[in-house]
């Protein structure tokens, strides 16, 4: 809802959101009865309330926004799992049990004022106020937790000439902690917020009639507390712990180009170097805590060394009530690390994801036909060396093979 107000408009946004998510699958990949995840029932349900008030008087070199923000997560989570009989088994039981809610009140402004024709600094800011609970069934236990957070951010941006625009950004970035099911060898009850001081330097430019775009930036983050999920097949329990220092540096380029007035290509690549700078200390059920300092100066997992991206999209009307719009592309994820050991043999090398989507829209009606994982790629979406969390071997989770679906949306 929006209300116009003498020179600013005050705008209201109200969500919720439920997702029931059921999952069953082999935790092995072996031809023997070993490791098998019985079953994973996970419903969330998010409730959102913003109120934005913007400034609507153009004639003025100061623009501004503020406003506050409400969130409730429910998050209920039920796992369970079986050994087979060439494990030992059979038997079954149960993992995890347990019930996360957040609340979180932010209050957000942000200001951007025109120091000339040319260059203009922007500065913003967010204020979060968390509370996390977490009521666990299994291990019969209740915790509770809270954090406030500011998170500064500025910006510098200058317009070289009307074709290419440079800027400098500095930001704060936070993500708040909680509870794992239960202490392991692996990692504690408790994991830390994550927080971050990102910089960036880029440039964005036009030519060919504003038909070619080229954008590019270089980036460095440090991040304290950086968390990282691991699954601790001694317990089966899945759980997240804290880096105590760690930073990534790295750059990336993006571009498209409108051929004819009906296809555009577009393409991406992007670099970054992710280091453990402090790995500290976690977990440790006898007192005897893993240490992961011994990892100090490897490479962070999970954060691909490279990426690249190429496209091409179609939008077109076919008759005056009825549009088309598709798109196709390739996403490559090069060569990425599973454990802070980097050992090669937890290492996988680079593969790519080919995705496609058609869709036709009349009126406040649209038909989307989409494909994903179109040449049915195998590759990893999680991955727990067993050598470092008690498996006699390896235990991944596939990601989505070949996927095909349809979605239709209505505008009102």
């Amino acid at each position: 809802m929006d209300y116009n107000l003498k020179g600013a408009n005050l705008q209201s946004i109200t969500s919720f959101n439920k997702v029931d998510r059921s999952t069953i699958g082999d935790l092995d990949f072996l031809e023997l009865d070993g490791l098998t995840q019985g079953g994973e029932e996970i419903t969330t349900k998010t409730f959102n309330q913003e109120l934005r008030l913007s400034n609507t008087n153009t004639d003025t070199k100061f623009d501004w926004s503020l406003g506050g923000f409400y969130q409730n997560i429910k998050k209920d989570v039920y796992q369970n799992g079986t050994t087979g009989v060439d494990f030992g088994g059979p038997d079954a039981y149960d993992t995890a049990d347990y019930v996360n809610e957040t609340n979180t009140i932010a209050l957000f402004g942000f200001g951007d004022y025109k120091i000339t024709d040319k260059l203009t600094f922007s500065a913003g800011f967010r204020y979060d106020i968390d509370k996390f609970s977490q009521v666990d069934d299994l291990f019969v236990t209740s915790s509770e937790r809270d954090n406030n957070e500011f998170q500064p951010k500025v910006s510098l941006s200058y317009q070289a000439s009307k074709k290419v625009l440079l800027y400098a950004n500095y930001g704060r970035g936070y993500r708040n902690g909680g509870y794992n099911a239960d202490l392991t060898d692996l990692f504690n009850r408790e994991f830390d917020d994550e927080t971050s001081d990102n910089y960036e330097f880029g440039f964005k430019t036009t030519t060919w009639n504003d038909r070619l775009i080229f954008n590019g930036s270089v980036f460095s983050s440090k991040l304290t507390n950086q968390q990282q999920y691991i699954l601790d097949l001694n317990t089966f329990i899945a759980g997240v712990y804290n880096y105590d220092e760690t930073k990534v540096f790295g750059f990336e380029f993006e571009t498209r180009a409108r051929l004819t007035n009906y296809l555009d290509v577009f393409a991406s690549f992007g670099s970054s170097d992710a280091e453990i700078v402090e790995g500290g200390t976690t977990g440790g059920t006898d007192g005897t805590t893993t240490d992961n300092s011994n990892y100090n100066g490897n490479k962070t997992p999970f954060v691909p060394v490279s990426t690249f991206g190429i496209g091409l999209e179609s939008s077109f009307n076919i008759t005056d009530s009825v549009k088309f719009n598709g798109f196709i592309n390739l996403d490559t994820t090069g060569k990425t690390y599973y454990h802070e050991s980097n050992l090669a043999k937890h290492t996988t090398d680079a593969y790519s994801l080919l995705d496609a989507r058609i869709g036709f829209s009349y009126k406040n009606w649209k038909l989307d036909i989409w494909g994903k994982n179109l040449t049915d790629k195998q590759y990893y979406q999680e991955f727990s060396p067993g050598e470092f969390v008690g498996s006699p071997d390896d235990v991944a989770w596939r990601g989505r093979p070949l996927s095909i679906g349809t979605a239709i949306s209505l505008r009102f």
